[in-house]
């Protein structure tokens, strides 16, 4: 994974115009001495609407499939409050090895 959570924090600049939250899992939050990947949510106002007229590269902040390409790493979606936010974030404070347990994620006010 190289430098890649140097590039978690350039592109923070990039989502503070949309984005309230970003929220970083995955083995970078570990004490795993060779973390071997990262996933962030890039957590949306609730009032955050699509339509209005965010430019091509800031869609590409949003898009899973774009950063995955440039970046190596998933980045989800959500808007706060919704559903689907809380679903995420149930699912990636349980710990894979043991489902019963749930850990922390690390949160970051933009």
């Amino acid at each position: 994974m190289g430098n890649k959570p140097e590039t978690v924090w350039g592109i923070k600049l990039k989502l503070e115009r949309f984005g309230i939250e970003l929220i970083i899992d995955g083995s970078y939050v570990t004490k795993k001495d060779n973390p071997g990947d990262i996933d962030l949510i890039l957590v949306l106002a609730e009032d955050f609407d699509y339509s209005s007229g965010i430019k091509p590269f800031e869609y590409n902040l949003t898009s899973n499939k774009a950063l995955k390409r440039i970046y190596g790493f998933d980045v989800f979606t959500e808007k706060k409050g919704t559903d689907r936010y809380n679903r995420r974030i149930e699912f990636f404070q349980k710990v894979r090895e043991n489902p019963d347990i749930n850990k922390g994620l690390l949160r970051i006010k933009l």
